[in-house]
């Protein structure tokens, strides 16, 4: 890890801050991309939902955590400025990568999601065999 220090890379963080350029400043979009910019660089500052959601309301805003799921973090994963989510271990939250740690920190998350998600095809393969027995 201390090697990554050497080898941080802006990639994420520059696509961040030219994504809110688009973005109008008034929104909670706008509000949770720059909060991750200036504080939620690289997994070690991984911000938990809950220190989104109290940045977020000590500013007057409330958001669903499904909806920044659903909105910005699944926008983000299918742009250049991806937001990483882990959910196990230390740290857990949200973080923009800034090292090739970082990037295998929240490919640990879509590896668990993935082996999850096969697990599930495999029971609903079992099911439609009991369902269909000649299909």
């Amino acid at each position: 890890m201390s090697g990554d220090l050497f080898n941080q890379n802006k990639y994420f963080i520059d696509a961040a801050k030219e994504e809110l350029k688009l973005m109008d400043p008034a929104t909670t979009d706008y509000m949770i991309l720059d909060f991750l910019i200036k504080f939620g660089a690289g997994r070690e500052n991984a911000k938990s939902w809950p220190e989104i959601d109290d940045f977020l309301r000590a500013r007057g805003r409330v958001i669903r955590k499904e909806d920044f799921q659903q909105g910005l973090l699944k926008k983000s994963r299918e742009s250049n400025f991806y937001i990483g989510s882990n959910d196990k271990g230390e740290p857990s939250g949200y973080a923009i990568p800034v090292t090739l740690s970082d990037v295998a920190w929240a490919m640990e998350f879509i590896d668990r999601r993935l082996m999850k998600e096969q697990e599930r095809k495999v029971i609903l393969t079992g099911l439609a065999r009991d369902a269909f027995p000649n299909g």
